[in-house]
């Protein structure tokens, strides 16, 4: 966890002096890795981490929740911590690691409206045109705004049953997908932004 709260229910990053509790659970949480070359300061519990979605964070994480406003990141909600929720209610959700079909249906049937912020940017995804044939051969090159169609390799079918909106982080762009087609590999229609767009 990235934020506790301290006595006066602020949010506060991990520092050595400071004592900070679960926003979920009130448990007394530890600083780790203050003083660490590899790993980012953290809070942590004790005996495992009350919410049963919890993953260990990557920094592509942590650079997206520094997108947006402290009150907006790890929101507690019932027994879980939503990555980040907007200001207009939408949930954030960021994953790298994978996840099961299972989990990705709970939480959407527990989040509601919401979008799954992918992190695509070791996936093997080609840009193609209307006939199917590759756009370009060595990198996805696309317009701000532009709509494409793209193939995705060795899809991770667990995202096959996702109904909330799917954005795939590639690093320097994002793209929002549209539509897409699961087969061998996965036909889909997407559209390019700016890293901006889920601001």
């Amino acid at each position: 966890m990235l934020y506790a709260l301290n006595s006066n229910n602020i949010k506060i990053e991990p520092c050595p002096n400071e004592k900070g509790f679960c926003p979920g659970c009130g448990e007394a949480l530890r600083a780790k890795a203050l003083t660490s070359r590899h790993v980012a300061p953290h809070w942590a519990h004790k005996a495992g981490d009350c919410d049963p979605w919890y993953e260990p964070e990557t920094g592509r994480h942590r650079e997206w929740k520094e997108r947006f406003p402290v009150e907006c990141r790890e929101v507690s909600m019932g027994p879980h911590r939503a990555d980040v929720r907007m200001r207009n209610g939408l949930i954030l959700e960021l994953q790298h690691s994978s996840i099961s079909s299972e989990e990705i249906e709970d939480r959407e049937r527990f989040y509601g409206d919401m979008i799954w912020l992918l992190d695509a940017r070791d996936w093997a995804l080609r840009a193609i045109d209307n006939q199917g044939y590759p756009r370009s051969a060595h990198a996805m090159e696309w317009s701000h705004l532009e709509e494409f169609n793209f193939l995705w390799l060795w899809p991770k079918r667990t995202w096959s049953v996702s109904q909330r909106h799917v954005v795939l982080d590639l690093g320097s762009f994002l793209v929002q997908v549209l539509d897409w087609r699961w087969g061998k590999d996965v036909w889909a229609r997407g559209k390019a932004y700016g890293l901006e767009f889920l601001r």
